[in-house]
């Protein structure tokens, strides 16, 4: 799949015939993004905003750090009802081609993900007469994502990313007045994004 992409990138009509005199990316930038999460079978479709920092390392390689704010519903009913609040920390390496007018990324990269489930409160007591359980969470977890995308004039871009990510929720339960019992239930919850965003030049 990578090697078919990177062929379509280096035949495409706006490829450089010099890439190096012809770098369309600044030595670094701040990038501003904001997109929607697709449904996975436990969440729902969410909202997506992002910061990242991108450094070009040499040409066409760039690193890049970013950190992601999700919000997502539950919709599968044998998960707790509510909506889950995640943060993502992400380095990525993406690989560029194209021109001023137009400039191809693909990428891959590692996350780390911190999650809150934030519970509706009928849910919340339905549990705890129910099952007795008092309380859940939903473990910080690492994953990778690879990420297709594309600049215009420099300033604007659009990206799909997908992210491979498992955690487990973590069922909470009083067993004694001093003393819980935790339940874990393995869940993968990976899911993909399309995002559009801004690009600032950035210098110290």
């Amino acid at each position: 799949m990578i090697v078919m992409l990177l062929s379509a990138m280096m035949t495409f009509s706006n490829y450089p015939l010099n890439p190096v005199e012809q770098d369309t990316v600044a030595s670094s930038n701040i990038h501003f993004t904001a997109g929607l999460n697709g449904p996975n079978g436990i969440l729902g479709s969410g909202f997506d905003a992002s910061l990242k920092y991108e450094l070009l390392l040499v040409h066409p390689y760039i690193v890049r750090t970013a950190v992601e704010i999700r919000r997502s519903t539950i919709i599968n009913k044998s998960y707790p009802e509510g909506y889950i609040l995640a943060t993502t920390f992400a380095l990525e390496g993406l690989y560029y081609r194209g021109t001023n007018r137009l400039t191809g990324f693909i990428g891959i990269g590692m996350v780390y993900v911190v999650s809150s489930v934030k519970q509706d409160e009928d849910d919340k007591l339905r549990l705890l007469l129910d099952d007795g359980i008092n309380g859940v969470r939903i473990k910080d977890t690492f994953g990778y994502r690879l990420i297709v995308g594309a600049r215009f004039k420099k300033s604007f871009s659009l990206e799909v990313a997908i992210t491979e990510i498992k955690s487990d929720f973590i069922y909470i339960s009083r067993i004694s007045q001093a003393s819980f019992l935790e339940e874990s239930e393995r869940t993968r919850m990976s899911n993909i994004k399309v995002t559009i965003g801004y690009l600032l030049p950035f210098g110290f």
